[in-house]
């Protein structure tokens, strides 16, 4: 067995290999263990890309999701760089059994909203052997975006993995890889596992028993991240689409925010109050916030959007 470390192993780097390492570790063990990986390689990363980076795009499968990326994640946005996050489900299978052919299309993915240029891409995978789901991953995201620099990130690779990447690109796209990992391998049992690599199939170390099993869950983080989005689309489109009725030396008077001043001034509360839903129903939706007489904010109207006969 011969295993040779990086320039970016030390003594912390070596301890979380040999916990994934080593079989007897639980469920909990392996999961932290491979979290705390991912700290370390997400200040690999920092160190390695430019200061005045504005953009980075991270990329992972979903069972990385809780564990590796997190980890990265969490360096990356400790710093002022904007961060955004793609998750990938992938059905790896051997195409008519063949061991030495293997394919990864991608089941579903979760893509949060994205410039087409990016400074950074991070693809992260926590084992590369045969590089299908790395490749598969990173054509389906350069599709969509453009990137500066590609970082292929992970604790372990398979010795020869990065050729084997390499050869599945162009030269104007593979001049941009970068390579972070911190051990390489290059054993394999009879059934294609690397030895020691990550202690055995990902899968059952993370606790989710089967591939299929991993594709029909969902991480916590994308859940957490697709809520957060969601949260600050309502504020964005409520500040945007949103129209205020209230009190006015002249009469009722419709606001964009209740701070601003009037766009229309009306003699009647009704009269102002249906002139801003027809506005937040033309925009495309919105609410329409009503003042008392009082001063008080005393009612609030969801409008939907107009339709279109």
């Amino acid at each position: 067995m011969s295993r040779e470390y990086t320039q970016f192993v030390g003594d912390k780097e070596k301890a979380l290999l040999d916990a994934l390492a080593d079989k007897n570790s639980s469920v909990d063990s392996y999961r932290q263990s491979m979290y705390q990986l991912g700290e370390c390689l997400g200040s690999v990363v920092l160190s390695q890309i430019s200061s005045n980076s504005d953009s980075t795009y991270l990329a992972c499968t979903a069972e990385d999701a809780d564990f590796l990326a997190k980890g990265i994640l969490r360096r990356l946005e400790s710093t002022s760089a904007k961060v955004t996050f793609a998750c990938f489900w992938n059905k790896r299978f051997k195409p008519f059994g063949i061991s030495d052919l293997q394919a990864a299309p991608i089941l579903k993915r979760y893509l949060e909203p994205s410039d087409d240029q990016v400074d950074n891409l991070i693809i992260v995978k926590s084992i590369i052997s045969g590089a299908c789901v790395v490749r598969t991953n990173l054509i389906d995201t350069i599709t969509r975006v453009t990137p500066q620099q590609i970082f292929i990130v992970a604790p372990v690779i398979y010795k020869g993995a990065e050729e084997r990447l390499r050869k599945g690109f162009s030269k104007e796209v593979y001049n941009k890889f970068h390579y972070i990992y911190l051990a390489e391998d290059d054993i394999k049992s009879p059934e294609g596992i690397i030895i020691p690599g990550i202690g055995g199939e990902v899968y059952d170390r993370l606790g989710f028993g089967s591939q299929d099993d991993k594709n029909r869950s969902t991480p916590d983080l994308v859940k957490k991240r697709r809520l957060a989005i969601s949260q600050r689309q309502s504020i964005l489109r409520s500040s945007t689409n949103d129209r205020y009725v209230v009190k006015h030396p002249d009469g009722w008077a419709v606001k964009r925010s209740h701070q601003e001043q009037a766009i229309e001034v009306f003699d009647t509360q009704l009269k102002a109050e249906i002139r801003a839903k027809e506005i937040v129903s033309s925009l495309g939706s919105g609410e329409v916030i009503v003042q008392g007489s009082n001063g008080r904010w005393s009612d609030s109207n969801t409008v939907a959007p107009v339709k279109l006969s």
